[in-house]
């Protein structure tokens, strides 16, 4: 839990949202689009934001099984192709996380069938390698993975032999050890779904089992229980759906359900057990098979395919007034006075942060500061108007955002 200097903090920004007090959670927002030039079609791909930067990583384009890692710079809204050393193997519906700036990418199939390998890039060397792992990791494609702890929570997916699973594995990076939890209750078997982790419990949504599910289930990783909770509100039944985490609200994007590529947006409030549906502009594509992450102060939502075929669109929201949560890491830094009226203290930042950026609520760059020598400076959003700005704080392997309001 966040600890602040100043009584005010606790008073007009709590430190999950960041927001006034008693103002409902709202989740209006702004989708657009950014460039697909040098990113090719697919579905059933995975991706990861590893220092601002956005990887994406396998799927199948309804020819191939694309091997090449596709690098999305949202700063320069612009694609490349790396080159790379060690192996990936080419599959589509592989599951991938970040663990200490590492993707480790899981499962998946090509024409073997279902993997269960493990395949570890790293950003640093953009190097490829391939642990040796102990335990069982049982070969499947289109599951849901989710960290916890630094351990990878792999939950569902498909398997030749046993048709749809409701299998959970756990694999400990600093180990290379795939582990069975003993759960009470058990997951609706089920592939093509989303999860995602709210305060150590993982909401597992949709997907398809024996009929297209609707349904959350929930994993608390403390007790090792599946459960049901009784949801108020509408959620569209659908597969090949994609999901994030927005202020501890669970944005559930896309699908199909099973008649029409889905372009529908719902949030699930872990703390309500209610289904919303935000108030958007701009356009998202209705689509299945994608993919999704968060960079910056924004969901970036990719590829996939419609009813035309398969598509290299990629399409942002942009909230309107609440902080992105950075699932990937955690931070003390410290920003204060918030709001300002113009000087912003900051403290405590990581040792080894590269740069900072500010932004404006539609992702501009308003300041880039990349000449850094100590834990504790100021920014100055004096020359600009009154509103809401992102701080973005870049290390080596982690992206940290924290809202700024300008009085």
């Amino acid at each position: 839990m966040r600890q602040f200097f100043y009584i005010f903090f606790i008073v007009l920004i709590p430190s999950s949202l960041f927001a006034q007090p008693n103002v409902p959670f709202d989740l209006t927002g702004t989708w657009s689009t950014r460039s697909s030039t040098g990113f090719d079609a697919r579905a059933a791909s995975t991706c990861c934001t590893v220092d601002g930067k956005i990887y994406v990583i396998g799927g199948f384009n309804g020819s191939k099984y694309i091997s090449a890692l596709e690098v999305f710079d949202p700063t320069l809204n612009s694609w490349s192709t790396i080159p790379t050393t060690g192996t990936f193997t080419p599959r589509r519906g592989p599951a991938s996380n970040v663990i200490d700036g590492k993707i480790y990418v899981m499962g998946g199939a090509n024409d073997s069938g279902p993997l269960n390998i493990v395949e570890i890039f790293d950003p640093k060397t953009n190097s490829w390698s391939t642990p040796t792992t102990t335990g069982t990791f049982t070969p499947r494609w289109r599951a849901a993975s989710l960290v916890i702890d630094n351990k990878i929570y792999v939950v569902g997916g498909y398997n030749l032999d046993k048709g749809y699973l409701s299998t959970l594995e756990v694999f400990d990076p600093s180990t290379n050890v795939w582990s069975t939890p003993v759960t009470t209750g058990k997951l609706t078997a089920r592939t093509d779904h989303t999860a995602a982790v709210v305060d150590g419990k993982i909401y597992v949504f949709g997907g398809q089992g024996a009929v297209i599910l609707s349904s959350p289930e929930v994993f608390d990783t403390k007790t090792n229980t599946w459960s049901t909770p009784q949801a108020t509100g509408t959620f569209t039944s659908r597969e090949g759906l994609t999901s994030d985490v927005i202020d501890n609200k669970i944005l559930v994007i896309g699908g199909f359900d099973g008649i029409h590529y889905l372009n529908t947006v719902e949030v699930f409030d872990p703390l309500t057990n209610s289904w919303s549906t935000p108030s958007t502009t701009g356009t998202l594509s209705g689509r299945a098979g994608l993919t999704s992450t968060i960079a910056g102060n924004q969901v970036f939502v990719l590829a996939g395919r419609d009813a035309n075929g398969f598509v290299n669109t990629i399409e942002v929201f942009t909230p309107a007034s609440s902080d992105v949560k950075d699932v990937t890491h955690s931070s003390e830094i410290k920003l204060f006075p918030n709001p300002s009226e113009g000087i912003f203290m900051v403290s405590d930042t990581p040792l080894d942060l590269t740069r900072v950026l500010v932004v404006d609520i539609l992702g501009k760059t308003l300041l880039t500061i990349t000449d850094i020598h100590t834990t504790n400076f100021s920014i100055d959003l004096s020359p600009f108007p009154q509103g809401t700005y992102v701080a973005e704080f870049f290390t080596p392997d982690a992206l940290i955002t924290k809202r700024m309001i300008r009085q």
